[in-house]
């Protein structure tokens, strides 16, 4: 399955949590690297199969992942979706929320907010 990009996507649903391992974005050889264990310098990332294709997710993206499913003791990951949202910024700055879709939210179009008429 092709490799995508959080940037590129909306929303996914996991398929498959392949593995773990370490990669380095090599600035002189404009290549990343991998390895299956830790070396300074490498990141952990979690391999994971979706619907839209496989990407890469950091700890810290799984982690956010595994809170949102959170139920009763529990979380699985597979065949649970989740929109992708960032916090509007470009580069090195920019950031990706992963938000589960509750299996009610699918029907139910996104309503607007109109912080005019937000009452506190």
């Amino acid at each position: 399955m092709e490799f995508i990009k959080l940037k590129d996507i909306q929303s996914f649903t996991v398929k498959e949590v392949v593995k773990s391992n370490f990669k380095m974005w090599n600035t002189e050889t404009n290549t990343m690297e991998v390895s299956e264990k830790p070396q300074k310098g490498f990141r952990k990332v979690w391999q994971v199969t979706t619907d839209k294709g496989t990407l890469d997710l950091s700890d810290s993206q799984m982690g956010q992942m595994l809170v949102g499913i959170f139920d009763k003791e529990k979380s699985v990951l597979v065949n649970s979706s989740f929109d992708v949202r960032t916090n509007g910024k470009e580069g090195k700055e920019i950031r990706y929320f992963l938000n589960f879709k509750k299996e009610d939210d699918y029907s139910q179009p996104e309503e607007e907010i109109n912080p005019d008429n937000v009452e506190f």
